[in-house]
């Protein structure tokens, strides 16, 4: 924990990531944060291959058999019920050049709903 505004490597106390050096290939990795996901994860997911000749277009794609179905469930009782489903999985064509990190410390500001993830 620093105790002082800024730290001995000169990183503020509560600054913004906006991105990441990649040491191997010297370029800036752009950050993007999902505002579902659980604070104390990071997701890594490459969208392209080092390798130009792979025939991996994309690295995910979504397989969709059913895009949205809704059932409108007969009137049994006193309301009109029905549910809508998604029939899909989510295919990883390079899962090797994809990571997840979790249990990374938290930085003590709250999250609604009120999360464990970083005790």
């Amino acid at each position: 924990m620093i105790d002082n505004a800024t730290g001995s490597d000169g990183v503020k106390v509560g600054a913004v990531v906006q991105s990441l050096l990649n040491e191997v290939t010297g370029r800036e990795v752009q950050v993007s944060v999902h505002p579902w996901n659980p604070q104390g994860n990071a997701i890594i997911r490459s969208k392209t291959l080092p390798m130009p000749m792979s025939n991996i277009s994309e690295t995910t794609a979504l397989a969709t058999v059913q895009d949205f179905m809704q059932i409108q469930w007969p009137a049994i009782q006193f309301s009109y019920d029905s549910s809508i489903f998604w029939v899909s999985t989510l295919c990883h064509y390079a899962p090797s050049f994809s990571a997840v990190i979790s249990g990374i410390a938290g930085s003590g500001i709250g999250t609604l709903p009120p999360s464990d993830a970083d005790s």
